[in-house]
């Protein structure tokens, strides 16, 4: 009967210990990241996500981006190299999907965080969200996930 315990007991601390020890390690990842490059997307979407992101305060976002710690786009698919070569053309990404945000570290281009919100309300409420309301949703999710480490 013990051994139940025992085991009970392990598999909870193990369980915990992985939750906390993985979104230490994402906070961590954030910590690094002082200056932000908003890729063009469809939609002006980059409009509102840097509007809510100056007015927030807590990165610097940069029209430049090879000034930036990391770049965030609606779509993993961006070529980081292009971007930053000197001959760089600046396309509007193609992402299908409406409501998704990556957040990826312009050296490693790993994804140090990421958001997907639903893209359309009730309905009922109006059907699709507007542009601003998914900047407003997407940056309120960046905000909580960086809060949490304070």
């Amino acid at each position: 009967m013990w051994y139940r315990n025992l085991h009970f007991f392990l598999f909870t601390y193990l369980f915990c210990s992985s939750i906390l020890g993985g979104s230490e390690a994402v906070e961590n990842k954030l910590d690094n990241v002082k200056t932000i490059y908003v890729v063009p997307m469809k939609d002006r979407l980059e409009h509102f996500l840097t509007n809510e992101i100056v007015k927030w305060g807590q990165f610097e976002v940069t029209l430049n981006p090879r000034e930036a710690d990391a770049l965030l786009s609606d779509t993993t698919d961006v070529n980081v190299k292009e971007l930053l070569s000197d001959q760089a053309k600046i396309r509007r990404t193609t992402a299908r999907t409406r409501g998704t945000a990556f957040l990826i570290d312009m050296k490693t281009e790993k994804v140090l965080w990421s958001a997907a919100k639903k893209p359309s309300g009730s309905f009922l409420g109006g059907g699709d969200k507007s542009a601003r309301e998914l900047a407003q949703e997407i940056v309120g999710q960046l905000k909580k996930d960086v809060g949490k480490k304070k």
